[in-house]
């Protein structure tokens, strides 16, 4: 029983000091995020903002893991944890969705129209929000089981993109997966939301569903909360950057 005490009392004390940071960390976004960060169209913007897409949904399921894993749930639960973490550090953020559902035009039939009205869906909300910073959650997946470890992939459309997509993999390579030799790739023509916004947009593959270990962790809702918690660092990190904006870790 007292060993049981003292893991919620450890418990207790991790998500205070989370709390803690997070309105620090809040209170120094207000006071120095003034200027509006490498605004699009000349506009600035008193509150930093971040469009977050939860890939997939629906009838979309996306990939699937070697375990069965769908990586649409797992994409939504990330996603979620992000805003959480963005909203308590006083970001403005935008969902594509919060539920399992695709975002089609109800005159799409079929499936395969929907998912072509969903992405198209997709971008006309984003480019709505041309101060923002867009960051759409995936998870990888591949023939062969070795290949393991996040790698962000950016638009071309926008320079910003490229900044941040390097901000949030020397975020994974700092807090969460210090053997991570991957590179941030451009986006290719097969990538419709990275081929064609114009704003700043990182794709976050987060894992590989098709290796075992990676898959399984990924399914766990405490390394969901890790990746999430990454993704952030890496956002406020390029948020810094583009203002000059002095935060301690």
């Amino acid at each position: 029983m007292p060993k049981k005490r003292n893991q919620l009392t450890k418990v207790k004390i991790g998500i205070l000091a989370v709390v803690c940071f997070c309105a620090m960390l809040s209170a120094l976004l207000q006071e120095h995020w003034k200027v509006g960060f490498l605004p699009v169209g000349g506009k600035n913007k008193s509150v930093a903002c971040v469009v977050i897409d939860a890939g997939h949904g629906g009838p979309d399921g996306g990939a699937v893991g070697i375990h069965g894993e769908i990586e649409k749930e797992i994409n939504l639960e990330i996603a979620k944890e992000l805003r959480d973490f963005l909203t308590l550090s006083g970001i403005e953020v935008i969902m594509t969705r919060e539920e399992d559902i695709s975002i089609h035009d109800k005159s799409a039939k079929g499936i395969a129209k929907q998912k072509a009205s969903d992405i198209r869906n997709r971008l006309e909300l984003m480019e709505k929000h041309p101060d923002a910073l867009v960051v759409s959650i995936h998870q990888n997946h591949f023939t062969q089981e070795k290949y393991h470890g996040a790698q962000m992939f950016y638009g071309k459309n926008n320079p910003n993109s490229e900044v941040a997509a390097q901000s949030i993999q020397d975020a994974f390579v700092k807090y969460l997966q210090p053997d991570n030799q991957r590179q941030i790739k451009p986006g290719t023509k097969s990538v419709y939301l990275l081929e064609h916004a114009t704003v700043p947009i990182v794709l976050v593959e987060c894992g590989f569903l098709s290796n075992g270990e990676e898959a399984a962790l990924l399914n766990q809702k405490e390394y969901q909360e890790k990746i999430a918690f990454t993704v952030y660092c890496g956002i406020v990190n390029f948020f810094r950057q583009q203002n000059g904006v002095e935060i301690k870790e």
